[in-house]
């Protein structure tokens, strides 16, 4: 809050602090009629009787609907009190959903229902409001018509904002909501001004859960294996941006995975830039010098980029600027020529528009020709890479490219500040690149110094309704997953205006996270702070004196195993185990009165520091030999999707399992010819530490390789963190292998889907 008061008393306008201070607000009742028929529903200029109220409805003037009945064809239609359900808050406008039909017992149809509420204002103001209808709406301020809007769409309550210039006194809001088919619902939000205390909460929050999501390769999963390393170079240049070390297990296990193989597609190429340019370290310069060379020589003949195949696009094009932009940072050279070209083929990407004026409002379409028009997100992506072209060049740019490239963004930024929206991606009202809309929007942020885009303080609104949105485990997600990616965009935009770092390395220091358990009076308090080791002691309750300490420890459901004696100062003690992930902890003390007092249980994230098999890890890809052999896998079942290929596939991102029913599991690995192996490598399914300890792991496994007649028996890592190693005898060779699982844990056979993420032959 302190940055937001100070950021607006630098532009001379009234702070969030100052206005919270010296306006009060009160907003209903609430009041609803109708329906009334509606045959055309996309007109918003159809007249209804209620508008013949407006006149009644003027500011400092009482006037109760319910009072005033509405006089049709010699009988009385009732306003009827309304109440919405779930407010996200509870500032004045947080009003919760009004469901339509419901509240007048309508089956939806082509029909128009009104809403009033009285709004009582200490002094004249003008907050603005955001709001959403279900479908079309026409708004009303005091008898005035505000805006109005016709579309097919739910009721998202950041869909539409509005300025209303309040009245000290009485003021009435009358707001047409027009039904077009479906569902009939209004929703109403009240700028949600966040501290920058909650804004650090909530990038924590998402940076455990990018931690969370990280699989045993070092890889995040998103788009795989489209785009090899593309979410991963996203998730690491986002955890360094978001203050984590660039020593932290998560960046190091990200960097070697992306060493291992390089980039061959442009945004997986251009966020690879972004991440090691991040890093500013002299010892990644040969690394960018190579990227950056790709980038350049996939450059296309009009200036714009492709995936690098296939037809060029301003969203591809976008990240290759953005990675190019990087690698200038680090001192490498690029040609003049590729900033030069590139101004001309997003030029041919912004929208025709016919009208003359002094600003014209402009989109900019994915490429010249697609059917989707201009969107939000490639509007902002246009924008950027204009700026970035303008800014590489500086004064090389000629005075035409400069002429064209001021007006094309001038018009850009009229449009996004015309159809700037929190519920959607601009003109893209089926919910896609939602988040790489905000992302795009707090780039050109960046790169314009803009505060505002229209009347729109972008930063303040957009993180209002991130911090609201956010998921208890940290996570922001589209309809169809893309958990990764969407977090990523979502804490990049966060972190633009965070003053200190979310997180740390593995070091322990105050930004560590704090586990305490609850305050009760006379209750042992338990203390641990994360890190590798954990630091844990305890706070006796007061007026006593304790003589011993001793500290328990277990996996979920396991038994309790004493692994600690507390020692010095409040029975302090470290803390390491051998397997990283949820940990419950608690301590028992000895009392000097000889009575045991137990503390409450803390759950306690364990992660261990870098290990020499996680790098290996990283890279195991490339060396492991099933791929090239053209393997043919059979399996005694499999769980929906998660076929027995899956298990050849070559990425920890996908995993095969059983059937539930299937009570004695096994898969069969055929090669076109034998194979030199040393080692085959078992990987458990579900490597991401966020699904730990959610799912049953194979314990016990007979294997036979070639002609066994009898199998060898082994007992696996049962750690999702760690891979099983089976070394076999010199100068073997392999052209079949036959698994059949044994023993499970956490589950039991013929109930459970158990499985693996991979086999493996180095």
């Amino acid at each position: 809050m302190l940055l937001l008061a100070t950021l607006a008393l630098s532009l001379g306008l009234p702070s969030p602090v100052q206005q919270e201070s010296a306006v009060s607000m009160e907003v209903g009742p609430w009041a609803v009629i109708g329906p009334f028929s509606h045959p055309d529903p996309r007109d918003v200029n159809l007249k209804h009787p209620v508008e013949r109220q407006l006149a009644e409805m003027q500011a400092d003037k009482e006037w109760d609907p319910l009072q005033h009945p509405l006089e049709l064809a010699g009988s009385f239609l009732q306003w009827k009190p309304a109440v919405g359900v779930h407010p996200r808050g509870d500032q004045a406008f947080d009003v919760g959903r009004f469901d339509i039909a419901r509240l007048l017992g309508a089956n939806p149809g082509h029909q128009a229902a009104f809403l009033h509420a009285t709004i009582r204002s200490s002094q004249a103001t003008q907050p603005v409001v955001f709001f959403g209808s279900d479908d079309g709406f026409v708004l009303w301020l005091n008898g005035e018509r505000l805006a109005a809007r016709t579309e097919v769409r739910s009721a998202n309550p950041f869909e539409e904002s509005v300025v209303l210039p309040l009245q000290k006194g009485i003021n009435h809001l009358l707001i047409e909501v027009i039904q077009l088919g479906g569902s009939w619902a209004f929703e109403m939000q009240a700028q949600n001004t966040v501290s920058q205390t909650e804004i650090n909460q909530a990038i924590r929050r998402g940076v455990e859960f990018i931690f969370a999501r990280q699989l045993i390769d070092g890889s995040w999963s998103d788009r795989q294996p489209r785009y090899r390393n593309g979410a991963t170079a996203l998730a690491v240049y986002t955890l360094l941006k978001s203050g984590v070390s660039p020593q932290h297990p998560a960046v190091l296990r990200g960097l070697e995975y992306l060493r291992s193989s390089p980039s061959e597609k442009t945004y997986s190429a251009g966020c690879e830039l972004m991440a090691l340019a991040t890093l500013d370290n002299p010892n990644y310069l040969d690394w960018i010098e190579e990227r950056a060379d790709d980038l350049i020589s996939w450059q296309g003949n009009n200036g714009a980029w492709a995936y690098p195949e296939g037809h060029w696009d301003l969203s591809c094009t976008q990240f290759a600027m953005l990675g190019l932009r990087a690698a200038t940072q680090q001192g490498v050279d690029v040609p003049a020529k590729v900033w030069k070209n590139v101004i001309r083929g997003t030029l041919i990407a912004q929208e025709t528009v016919r009208r003359k004026s002094a600003v014209t409002e402009k989109g900019f379409i994915y490429y010249r020709g697609h059917p989707t028009g201009a969107t939000g997100s490639m509007t902002s992506a246009g924008i950027a890479i204009l700026a970035i072209a303008r800014e590489q060049l500086g004064e090389r740019i000629s005075p035409s490219d400069k002429s064209k490239v001021d007006k094309a963004i001038e018009d850009g930024i009229a449009w996004l500040a015309r159809e700037f929206s929190l519920a959607q991606n601009p003109k893209r009202s089926d919910g896609t690149f939602f988040y790489y809309w905000l992302y795009g929007v707090e780039r050109i942020g960046a790169l314009l110094d803009l505060e505002q885009i229209g009347r729109h303080h972008w930063y303040d609104e957009g993180a209002g309704y991130l911090v609201l949105s956010q998921a208890p485990n940290g996570s922001w997600a589209t309809p169809w997953g893309d958990f990764d990616t969407a977090t990523c965009f979502a804490l990049l935009f966060l972190r633009r205006a965070t003053a200190s770092a979310a997180v740390t390395g593995s070091s322990l220091n105050a930004n560590n996270t704090h586990y305490v358990t609850p305050e009760k009076e006379g209750a042992l308090a338990l203390h641990i702070v994360e890190g590798s080791p954990l630091v844990a002691w305890v706070v006796p309750p007061k007026n006593t004196v304790v003589d011993k300490v001793r500290y328990f420890a277990r996996r979920k459901e396991q038994p309790w195993q004493e692994v600690a004696l507390g020692d010095g100062n409040r029975f302090a003690c470290q803390l390491e185990f051998e397997e990283p992930g949820l940990w419950q902890i608690r301590a028992t003390a000895t009392l000097s009165s000889g009575l045991v007092q137990d503390s409450d249980v803390l759950e306690v994230d364990y992660r261990t520091g870098i290990r020499p098999q996680d790098l290996g890890y990283a890279s195991d890809s490339v060396r492991n030999k099933i791929p090239a052999y053209r393997p043919e896998v059979s399996v005694s079942s499999q769980l929906g999707g998660n076929s027995g290929n899956r298990l050849v596939d070559n990425g920890m991102w996908s995993f095969w399992a059983c059937s539930t029913n299937d009570a004695s599991p096994w898969l069969e690995v055929k090669l076109k010819k034998k194979v030199k192996a040393q080692r085959i490598l078992l990987t458990q399914a579900h490597t991401r530490r966020l699904d730990w300890d959610d799912f049953p792991r194979v314990r016990k496994i007979a294997l036979w390789m070639n002609k066994d007649k009898e199998p060898t028996l082994y007992t696996l890592q049962n750690s999702p963190a760690n891979k099983t190693v089976i070394e076999l005898p010199p100068r073997s060779r392999i052209n079949f292998m036959r698994i059949q699982i044994q023993e499970i844990e956490g589950g039991e056979l013929g109930e459970s889907a158990v499985g693996f993420s991979e086999i493996e032959i180095q």
